[in-house]
């Protein structure tokens, strides 16, 4: 991590400064070289500090990084047929969670699918389907700490009526992590 490269600094200062009163035989005799090492290491070590604190802030902001994505937007389904979201890639992400706004005025099964490469062919069902009911919205995670995670995902659709009218979105958000 970060932080082990910013304590090996801060030990690097700390033998700076022993090199230099050895290279003095009684730093007493040199009053003003032994100050202004002291100053020197002293002013090293809160900029240390002060780096590493906001390494720790910048590694705690990039774990909070959310990526929205459409996959599909305001498709209009009008048959019983199966229909295919965009391939999303998220190899970059801990997390997924796939967010279906079904303003259909039928409900929809979906199917969270995913590959190791970006195509339909091939790809495997991750997780169970699940139904959207009418006018509702659902939401499914994906982790990469699940064992059927994959880098490239996409949603099949398919319509337990025909719906005679409104449309349907899937976003994907992703944290980077």
């Amino acid at each position: 991590m970060k932080e082990d490269r910013i304590d090996e600094l801060a030990a690097k200062v700390e033998e700076v400064r022993n090199l230099v009163y050895s290279l003095v035989a009684k730093p007493s005799e040199i009053p003003e070289l032994k100050e202004a090492v002291n100053n020197l290491s002293s002013e090293l070590k809160k900029s240390i500090a002060s780096l590493k604190e906001v390494v720790v802030l910048l590694l705690k902001q990039r774990e909070k990084i959310v990526v929205e994505q459409d996959a599909l937007v305001a498709k209009e389904i009008r048959d019983l047929a199966l229909h295919r979201t965009e391939i999303v890639d998220i190899r970059d992400s801990d997390i997924v969670t796939i967010f279906v706004n079904n303003e259909l005025d039928k409900a929809v099964n979906v199917q969270v699918k995913g590959n190791f490469t970006p195509t339909y062919v091939n790809s495997v069902s991750v997780g169970s389907a699940f139904t959207v009911e009418a006018n509702s919205v659902e939401a499914r995670n994906l982790s990469v700490f699940r064992e059927a995670w994959l880098p490239f995902s996409f949603c099949e659709i398919v319509a337990k009526e025909v719906p005679t009218k409104g449309s349907i979105y899937v976003k994907y958000l992703k944290r980077l992590g």
